[in-house]
């Protein structure tokens, strides 16, 4: 399941990732949040499914909503998958005897700055979860269809790490795992536009509001409309 944006460039390297998987039994759904007619011209090129999107947490919604499979793997559209990624996810699934797994994750433009940004953070959402404190990246998210339901999806009232809050709410319903030895690499073109600095600090404002605060519904910390 797919949220896309005018990210036709990325989408397309995804669709083609996902072509070569070694894994092939699955089905992918795009939830398309675009003003152009792009993003579906793509889909239809690939013969794939296309709803409405939205926010993360509705697109990811309209996009699981009809899906009758048991397991539902969330991927965001500029995320890099190695051809065997979802067989070793279905595998370390069922290997840790999980309901649910979120990955490391590493850059797509790899330097020493962002080498030790992604790694930082991985190791950091791998000891909160230990201890606890779920996280995860929205980016690739596998689950139990069956879990996903009983949790009633993403909250659509949350505006930003609406991820956190899911694998937090799926660590109380099942066994949640974030799975640091099988990473996606992520785009870094918002670190590109916003700043390394300024990104990183907003990062830590938006954890800080999560712990002190509650969940951010509304948009006081802008994010989506910095995406493109």
């Amino acid at each position: 399941m797919i949220p896309a944006k005018e990210e036709d460039k990325y989408l397309i390297s995804l669709l083609n990732q996902l072509n070569l998987q070694t894994y092939t039994n699955f089905e992918v759904t795009v939830a398309d949040s675009s003003k152009s007619s792009v993003v579906k011209d793509i889909c239809k090129s690939f013969s794939i499914a296309v709803v409405e999107g939205g926010l993360p947490s509705t697109a990811r919604n309209n996009g699981a909503l009809n899906f009758k499979g048991n397991f539902l793997l969330f991927l965001d559209a500029d995320v890099i998958i190695q051809h065997d990624f979802i067989q070793r996810a279905l595998f370390h699934l069922e290997d840790r005897e999980a309901d649910c797994l979120s990955f490391g994750f590493s850059p797509e433009n790899p330097n020493l700055i962002m080498n030790f940004i992604h790694g930082l953070g991985t190791n950091l959402f791998w000891f909160l979860t230990r201890i606890g404190l779920a996280h995860g990246i929205g980016g690739a998210i596998l689950i139990k269809n069956g879990v996903h339901k009983k949790i009633q999806g993403f909250d659509e009232t949350i505006y930003l790490a609406e991820d956190h809050n899911y694998v937090s709410r799926v660590s109380k319903a099942g066994k949640y795992v974030f799975d640091k030895t099988l990473k996606v690499s992520l785009s870094t073109r918002r670190f590109e536009k916003e700043g390394v600095i300024s990104l990183c600090i907003k990062y830590i404002s938006i954890g800080f509001h999560r712990l002190i605060l509650g969940e951010i519904r509304d948009n006081k910390i802008p994010y989506f409309e910095n995406t493109q």
